[in-house]
C-alpha cells in the first residue's frame, strides 16, 4: 500500500449537512460550519474529532429553528483567518484543549460562545450576543487589541502579555 495525503488549496469546507457529523483533523484553508436545510427544526452538532488548524476564516451559521454548533473537543484548535460566530451559530468547546485565533473573533448578535478553555487571541474579540468563559484562562498576545461589542463580558483571568488590551 502506498500512503497518500490529500492536498487542496483555495477551498472551501462546508460541513452544511442536515444532520450531526464529524469534523475531522485536518489542515483547513476555510472552514463553514452550517445547515444547509433552512426548513429544520432539530438543532445540528458538528464535533471536531483531530487536531484541526484552519488557515482562512471560520464561520458558523445556524438558523433560529436550529441552532448550528461547533463542539470542540480534546484536540488543539487553530484559526489564522477571521472566526464568526454568525447569528444562531453556537462555538462550544468542553475539552482539554488549547485553542488559538490568530485573526479577529466576532459573535455576532445571535450568536453564542461557550468555550470555558484556554485560549489565546491575537487581533482582539468582539461580542455582541451570549459568551461564556467559566473561569478558563484568555491569554492576549502577539498584537495591541481590543475587546468590545454591544455585550458586557466577564473573562475570569486575562493574560496580556506585552501588548495593550483596550476595552
Amino acid at each position: 500500500f502506498t500512503k497518500c495525503k490529500i492536498i487542496i488549496s483555495c477551498s472551501t469546507f462546508d460541513f452544511n449537512g442536515d444532520a450531526a457529523q464529524n469534523v475531522p483533523a485536518f489542515i483547513f484553508n476555510n472552514l463553514n460550519i452550517s445547515n444547509k436545510n433552512a426548513a429544520s427544526a432539530t438543532a445540528r452538532t458538528k464535533t471536531q474529532t483531530g487536531i484541526i488548524t484552519i488557515n482562512g476564516n471560520l464561520n458558523i451559521d445556524g438558523y433560529s429553528a436550529s441552532i448550528t454548533t461547533f463542539q470542540l473537543g480534546n484536540f488543539n484548535f487553530t484559526v489564522l483567518g477571521n472566526t464568526n460566530v454568525n447569528d444562531y451559530g453556537n462555538l462550544i468547546d468542553g475539552g482539554a484543549s488549547t485553542n488559538i485565533f490568530t485573526g479577529p473573533v466576532l459573535i455576532s448578535l445571535n450568536g453564542r460562545w461557550n468555550v470555558p478553555q484556554p485560549s489565546t487571541f491575537r487581533n482582539g474579540l468582539t461580542v455582541n450576543s451570549t459568551f461564556f468563559t467559566s473561569g478558563s484562562s484568555y491569554t492576549f498576545d502577539t498584537n495591541n487589541q481590543t475587546i468590545d461589542g454591544t455585550q458586557s463580558i466577564t473573562i475570569s483571568n486575562v493574560i496580556a502579555t506585552g501588548i495593550t488590551v483596550t476595552n
